[in-house]
């Protein structure tokens, strides 16, 4: 996704809360560029949630695109606004590709830290997600060789 300011002259400042979200594919501009998860393979995911108890699953939205966002405001702004549950840099690259080539696709991302709570990185919290992912991904590749028998 790229952002898009509004007009302002000059010592008018700038307020990323009011910046859009667009994108600018296949021709198409100042549109919202959504992808979505397969539903088979969150149908796939909801059904493992109970089996992991060092914290939440959540399912939603992830805000994707080419920015580090540090600001609380704008972290806020984009739940808020957009029902962003967390961000990152690379889903939507993972997305778009996945899309281009009708490749189900789903983001599956492990949160360690929590800017808004004040969280502080937890290693090892990473790690265990790390390896529920995992399993979460021999689970899916047994279960594709099942059908595929």
């Amino acid at each position: 996704m790229s952002a898009k300011t509004p007009y302002k002259e000059e010592k008018e400042g700038s307020n990323s809360i009011e910046w859009d979200y667009i994108s600018f594919t296949n021709g198409r501009t100042d549109q919202k560029d959504i992808k979505k998860a397969d539903e088979r393979l969150i149908d796939f995911i909801e059904k493992r949630k109970v089996k992991y108890n060092l914290g939440h699953i959540h399912t939603g939205v992830i805000g994707s695109g080419d920015i580090w966002n540090c600001e609380k405001d704008k972290i806020k702004y984009l739940n808020k606004t957009h029902n962003v549950l967390c961000e990152d840099m690379e889903t939507i690259a993972v997305y778009s590709v996945a899309t281009n080539y009708n490749i189900p696709v789903i983001g599956i991302r492990m949160i360690s830290n929590n800017l808004i709570l004040g969280e502080d990185y937890n290693k090892n919290l990473g790690i265990e997600c790390q390896k529920f992912i995992y399993k979460i991904i021999e689970d899916l590749i047994e279960e594709i060789n099942i059908f595929q028998k």
